[in-house]
């Protein structure tokens, strides 16, 4: 499955448990990372995952702030 960057996808909604999963997997976070990041239980993203919950609309952003803020610390620790 081919992951989408998440700074291009319209419509968040139309993001699917498995893509989340493989965004989590891309920057090597567990559910439970995800979660403290996010604020929310690790069986809460478990359910996004599995699709037994609607994707919030507000994780594109979210998801965004994560990806750049893992990209500028690997960015900051190759300048080191």
């Amino acid at each position: 499955m081919e992951l989408r960057n998440v700074s291009t996808i319209s419509r968040i909604a139309l993001m699917t448990g498995e893509e989340l999963k493989t965004f989590r997997e891309k920057f090597g976070l567990s559910q439970d990372q995800l979660a403290k990041e996010l604020k929310v239980a690790r069986n809460t993203v478990s359910r996004w995952e599995l699709e037994e919950r609607k994707i919030p609309e507000f994780l594109e952003l979210a998801l965004q702030t994560i990806e750049r803020r893992i990209s500028d610390s690997e960015k900051a620790g190759a300048q080191e």
